[in-house]
């Protein structure tokens, strides 16, 4: 089990905005992952045996996601 926490970069305090948009992003990219409890990060928990390549695809898709944040 991991997670990616997002945060405002001046002051590391936590940011529900930046999460809210990379997960309706990763949403319309037929993505499904699990989000935290604190609004502000998702987890990733793959099953036990997860092929290579679905990780790519999955991290792929996450990239583009946060990309969007970028404008």
């Amino acid at each position: 089990m991991s997670a990616m926490e997002f945060v405002n970069p001046e002051d590391n305090a936590p940011n529900e905005t930046m999460c809210s948009v990379v997960i309706i992003e990763r949403l319309k990219r037929d993505l499904l992952l699990i989000c935290g409890a604190d609004k502000n990060n998702i987890g990733l928990i793959p099953p036990l045996y997860v092929d290579k390549g679905t990780l790519e695809a999955a991290f792929k898709i996450i990239g583009k996601s946060i990309a969007v944040l970028k404008g």
